[in-house]
């Protein structure tokens, strides 16, 4: 009973760092993308690297405030799964989001809603599988 209070007062401290480092990481997202269009790069290629900065810094912060349990984890190995997750959760971002416009098109008028649900799934999987397959502990 202890150890299974103890897990999800891990889990619950370990999804409250997550949104809090993913926020951080959609402000780089935000900054990124705002520098590169100003200085006149092309739209898909400046949300291209915003996308890719603001997915590195937040590894970077997951790696070493959240999932700091384990370090014994490849560098490497564990940046490319990331990468993975992270492009994965931005598809389903984008199709549900594309979705709820199609099956609701007057939410065209209201984009915040849309772009809610499909972030707010996009972090449930992002988190689930960040925390179950990226950082998982390193068996012995």
């Amino acid at each position: 009973m202890i150890v299974e209070a103890s897990f999800k007062s891990n889990e619950k401290a370990d999804f409250l760092r997550f949104l809090l480092i993913g926020s951080f990481g959609f402000v780089v997202d935000v900054a990124v993308l705002i520098i590169l269009s100003h200085w006149g790069v092309m739209l898909y290629f400046s949300r291209l690297i915003s996308f890719g900065a603001a997915s590195a810094i937040t590894w970077i912060l997951n790696r070493t405030i959240n999932f700091h349990r384990d370090r014994s984890r490849p560098k490497g190995a564990e940046y490319v799964k990331y990468m993975l997750v992270q492009t994965i959760g931005a598809g389903i971002n984008m199709a549900i989001f594309l979705c709820a416009i199609w099956q609701w098109p007057s939410l065209q008028g209201h984009l915040v809603v849309p772009l809610f649900l499909g972030a707010a799934c996009a972090f449930t999987f992002n988190f689930m599988f960040s925390r179950k397959f990226v950082f998982k502990a390193v068996s012995p």
